[in-house]
Formats: structure tokens, C-alpha cells, sequence
């Protein structure tokens, strides 16, 4: 997946994450789901620079 399409997904997360909150009446339940969900972002990544790209954002979103 090119940088672009990361971006695309990443912006998706970043969206989900007020109702992925409100939603979890656990942090725990969150904090699994996000990294769920960034992790697979991540696995797409077609370079390392790519892969830490996308930990980077991860990090700004939260």
C-alpha cells in the first residue's frame, strides 16, 4: 500500500476513535481495539519507512 492509501486509512482511524471511545466501557477494550486496527494498517505498509510512518500517526491520533 502506498503512502497515500496509508493517509487514507489512517484519517479513517483517526475518525473512528471518538465513537471507538464512547463505545468502549472498557480502556482496555480501546486500547486493544486501536492497536488492532493500527497494526493492521501497519502490516500494509510496503516499506519500513512506510510501516514507522504509520507508528508515527498512530501516536499523533492518540
Amino acid at each position: 500500500m502506498d503512502r497515500a492509501e496509508l493517509r487514507r486509512h489512517l484519517e479513517r482511524l483517526d475518525a473512528a476513535v471518538p465513537t471507538l471511545r464512547a463505545s468502549s466501557p472498557d480502556r482496555r477494550h480501546f486500547w486493544q481495539a486501536f492497536a488492532s486496527m493500527a497494526a493492521a494498517i501497519e502490516s500494509k505498509a510496503a516499506t519500513s519507512e512506510d510501516a514507522q510512518f504509520v507508528g508515527r500517526r498512530a501516536e499523533e491520533i492518540l
